[in-house]
């Protein structure tokens, strides 16, 4: 999983020092029948800071890696990384389904490729930067985008949704077992509502209730991809 690989939080660091992947070895030995043969393709559809691609480029002397990301940051702090293997590494700012997509914009029509690697979760890249808005920890401006270039931030959305609009996020993708008492708080506290701490101490103390399902507290905030409420 992405968020158990080592990383250095100094964003001023080279990527290769801040982002060790873990079961690298373990990884690359199960890709080896498929891409160990000279002009093999891999795609690594999740290359985050490039630390995969980085290891199978080195491992596998004839191999040519198409790593996607959604993330503009990411591409560039991979793309520094790789910059050594020359067109060995092509970057695809994407998503990882679009890899059909990406592969033809490379290789040409028809192109196959020979291995995918996903690592999929969240990165710490995304975790550890306090501007990118995802931490609790850190008070920081509530953006939460896995590209900050397109779409809407966090505050934004909780500045202009409806309460009904909120509910039905917090329903649908929050697993959250009480959305209504999340959602319910006055407009011009919605609208201030600019960093992590500030939005999680206004959850955790407005209309507490308990969730019977799991014993919690309906008010304590949800941790995007926690299986139970409040966690």
């Amino acid at each position: 999983m992405r968020d158990a690989s080592e990383s250095v939080r100094d964003s001023s660091r080279p990527a290769s020092e801040r982002h060790v992947p873990v079961l690298l070895r373990e990884c690359l030995d199960m890709l080896a029948p498929a891409i160990e043969r000279p002009g093999a393709v891999l795609v690594d559809a999740t290359l985050g800071m490039g630390g995969h691609t980085e290891g199978a480029l080195e491992r596998f002397e004839g191999l040519t890696v198409i790593g996607i990301d959604r993330d503009p940051q990411a591409i560039e702090l991979a793309s520094a990384r790789l910059e050594r293997f020359g067109t060995r590494f092509r970057a695809v700012h994407t998503t990882y389904d679009n890899i059909d997509a990406a592969v033809e914009e490379q290789l040409g029509a028809g192109a196959r490729v020979d291995g995918i690697l996903m690592d999929l979760g969240v990165s710490s890249l995304q975790l550890d930067e306090a501007d990118r808005g995802f931490a609790y920890s850190k008070d920081a401006p509530l953006d939460m985008r896995m590209d900050a270039t397109s779409g809407q931030s966090a505050a934004d959305l909780l500045a202009t949704a409806s309460e009904g609009e909120l509910i039905r996020i917090l329903r649908t993708y929050g697993e959250d077992c009480a959305p209504d008492r999340q959602a319910h708080h006055p407009p011009p506290r919605r609208r201030a509502h600019h960093s992590h701490r500030r939005a999680r101490g206004h959850h955790s103390r407005s209309n507490p209730g308990t969730c019977e399902a799991h014993g919690r507290q309906s008010g304590e905030t949800h941790v995007p991809g926690a299986a139970r409420c409040g966690q």
